[in-house]
This record gives C-alpha cells, structure tokens and sequence, in this order.
C-alpha cells in the first residue's frame, strides 16, 4: 500500500514539475521578443532622417531597427493601431528583461512618413525600397563588430559631446586596438564601461542582460541623500501636514491633498506612465479636487523622470494661455555640431485646470530627465518660483539601440534648451531660491523645502 501510495506521489509530483517547467517555458516564451509576420504586399520601410532608426510594418505589425554606417540590427517589435500610434511591445530577445523592465509604450502616432508624439515633435522618415547593405546584419558575439557598433552609435547620434567633451575619436584610437577577436565578454564590458564614464551622462548606460553598466562613475551626494532618505522624508511631510492621508492617482504616482484652505498639494513621485489616455484622466480627477485652492504646491523631489508629455500635461493645468516650454532637437548626421532645426514645444492650456495665483515649484537632484523638463516649464509661468536644489541635469530621452551581442546601448540623442536658448546638460537647473535639507532636518524630523514654501505662500 506504502508503495503504491509513492508511485502515485511520485507521478503528481512529476507532473507538477512538468507543468510547472511548461508554463515557465510559455511565460517566457511569451516574453521573448521575436519578428512578426508581415503581410508582404502591404510591407514598407522607412529611415529616419535624424537618429538612426528604420522602420518596417505592413501598417499592424512592426519592427524597428537601429542603423549605422555599417550595421543594421532588429531593435524591438510592436504594433500600430488604426489611428496610426506606434506601440513598442517587446526589445528583441531578452525574455527576462522584458518581463521584468520593460512594459509596452507608446512613441507617436506614424503617417505619410511623420512620427508625432504627444508633446508636438516629430521624427522625419524617408521610404525606402531595401534594406541599407552593410557588413553587420546579424547578431554575433564577435567582439571586434560590437566594439565598431558601439562606437558608430554614439559617433553619429550623441547630442553632448559639446556637453560632455570627450575626444571621442581620440578615444577610438585608444581602446580600438585593446578589443581582438579573442576578447572576452568580460573584457569588452570593460573596455564599453571606461569608454562611456568619460561621458559622465546619466542617460548613458550599456545593458548585457539584466547588468547595467553606467555613465557616471561617481554618485552624486545629494542626489544619494533624496534616494536613501526619500521613503523618511516623505513619511514626514504625511505626519506633518497630511495626517488623514493623501489621495493618489495612477498607482501612488501622483498624490494630492490640501494642506490647509486655500494651499494645495500635489507631489508627483514618477512620470513613468506614457499612455496619455489613462494620464489624461487621472490629472483631472486632481485637478477637480483641488478646483477651489488659488494657491499650490508641486512637488517633484523624489522624480526620476518618464513621459515629458506627461509633465507637460501637468503643467498646462496651471496655464492661462500658450507658453513656449523649452525646444528640442537632434543632430542631422553631418557632424557633432550640427543639429536639425530645434523644434518649439509649447504650454498649452487645458480647459480643465487651477486657477492658483500662486505656485511653488520643488526640486531636488533626484529631480531627473522628465522631471527637469517638466520644471522648464513651470518656470516660464509668470506665478511660478521655484525652491530647493538644482536638478539632476539629465534632460535628453534616452535613444535605444542594440549590438550584434544583443547588449542594449541607451545614450542621451537629444539637446534641450529652455525658452531663452539655455542649455541645463550636465549642470542641472537652478531654482529660484535654494533650500537645503539637511541630516539635522532629517532627524527632526522637519521639511525645510516645504516650510520655506508655505512661508512664501502667506
């Protein structure tokens, strides 16, 4: 009886081994970016005049491909709704990191060549017949064309060499004949790692897997203070001014309340939600609770960045009428200095908006990329002042692109100036009046940004 009773243990938990290795087998499968089929008769492919992509899709399905001078790689796959918006659905292979990173998003909406994102700037696209013929058109481990890969990505598309002046050509000569055809992955992760900390971009990083190799080499202080601290510091602002609690929108990304009548609150923790159609919604559900404040807070300390379109809609909830916020631009593929005409992207107002007369902005160095774009454009509202600390001074979306090894390269494309021609690359932008929170604040427990907010609001 002991014995027949094990034989069937033995088959039930064989057969729970067996389905649970398929259903981890399926759910990778699931995640594992592979090509689409196209419809041949309706396949077209499109490069893009800027930056280095190719486009190919039968108008429902797509593959977007990185290019350069002597490569072209499939990138990612996606798909195309009916109106023409273009979604990014999985990077190409790397199961793990698509089911643990990444999530499907949105970047414009395609038509008669034109990709139109949510903020007003458009990529140029060119129809072609073929694909470019190149020496680097399938993956390899080969170390010697994914240092070449590498080094052209950035050659022919990094916007701030004039930001941050590494001799890249100089550079070339001095790694190119440490990488042989014998390097070792290791090896070549090494060689990519001190080449790209000559940058110092916070945008800038190399991916082998689930590893990532960043740009700069040295933490910053203070933005280490906001990081470690955030989670106390928060708990603060909660016990000091909001003891009921806050109201949240779009998963705790946006929490609102007011302080007291008449002083609003909104503290927008991450710009990292791109569908503009749950955005939309979740800004005016704040905005109705806080219809009646004619005097607010924004908070965006703990913002390490996201959807520019996301911020920029946030900020057109406070605007009275059509505001240039910043322009943006990339280069044109005919040097390091030369760039496509900027593009101007402006404020405009929402219908559904507060009626403050009064702004405060809060910033920290945690404040980053979209974060910083976002407070760009508060500044250029006449009732805005802006306190706390300089941001992070990381403002470019960061361009994706893949090796022959399938590491991902993630690189700053773009070059952000605010209304007056500025250029916050690097440096940070300033605020209006700095506030510093210190480790004695910390331990008693005291917002001085907030406190200095509320004693300009009286």
């Amino acid at each position: 009886m002991k014995k027949k009773f094990r034989r069937i243990a033995g088959i039930i938990l064989g057969i729970l081994i067996l389905t649970g290795a398929l259903s981890i087998y399926f759910i990778w499968q699931s995640h594992d970016g592979k090509a689409p089929a196209m419809d041949p008769a309706k396949r077209e492919l499109w490069k893009s005049q800027a930056y280095n992509y190719i486009l190919e899709t039968d108008y429902e399905h797509l593959t977007l491909f990185n290019y350069t001078t002597d490569s072209v790689l499939p990138f990612a796959y996606g798909h195309i709704e009916r109106d023409g918006t273009v979604w990014i659905d999985k990077i190409r292979g790397n199961a793990l990191f698509n089911m643990l990173m990444w999530k499907p998003m949105p970047i414009g909406r395609f038509q008669n060549g034109t990709l139109s994102d949510e903020i007003g700037y458009r990529k140029q696209f060119d129809r072609i017949d073929q694909m470019p013929q190149v020496g680097i058109s399938r993956f390899s481990e080969d170390p010697i064309q994914n240092f070449e890969t590498f080094w052209q990505i950035f050659d022919e598309n990094y916007a701030l060499f004039g930001v941050h002046s590494a001799e890249w050509k100089k550079l070339y000569d001095d790694y190119r004949p440490k990488v042989k055809s014998d390097t070792s992955a290791g090896e070549l992760k090494q060689v990519f790692k001190e080449i790209i900390q000559k940058l110092d971009d916070g945008h800038t990083q190399v991916i082998a897997g689930m590893q990532g190799i960043a740009s700069q080499a040295k933490e910053d202080p203070r933005t280490a203070f906001y990081m470690n601290n955030g989670k106390k510091m928060k708990e603060i602002i909660q016990k000091t001014y909001f003891p009921d609690g806050l109201n949240s929108q779009l998963d705790g990304a946006i929490q609102y309340g007011q302080i007291q009548e008449g002083i609003g609150y909104i503290a927008v923790d991450s710009f990292n939600h791109f569908d503009m159609l749950q955005v939309n919604p979740a800004i005016d559900q704040v905005v109705h609770r806080l219809s009646d404040v004619d005097q607010i807070i924004v908070d965006l300390r703990f913002n390490g960045g996201g959807s520019d379109a996301f911020g920029l809609d946030l900020v057109s909830r406070f605007a009275a009428s059509q505001t240039l916020a910043y322009t943006k631009t990339a280069r044109n593929h005919k040097g390091y200095d030369s760039f496509l005409p900027p593009t101007p992207i402006y404020i405009e107002p929402n219908e559904n908006r507060i009626n403050a007369a009064e702004i405060i902005v809060l910033t920290s160095r945690l404040s980053t990329s979209a974060a910083e774009t976002t407070r760009m454009a508060f500044g250029e509202l006449n009732n805005v002042t802006v306190i706390g600390e300089t941001t992070n001074g990381v403002f470019s979306d960061m361009m994706f692109n893949i090796l022959p090894n399938q590491w991902i390269v993630t690189l700053s494309g773009e070059k952000y100036t605010d209304a007056r021609g500025n250029i916050y690359e690097g440096a940070g932008m300033p605020p209006d009046e700095e506030v510093i929170y210190t480790e004695e604040d910390l331990d008693s427990e005291r917002d001085p940004v907030m406190a200095k907010a509320l004693e300009l609001l009286k």
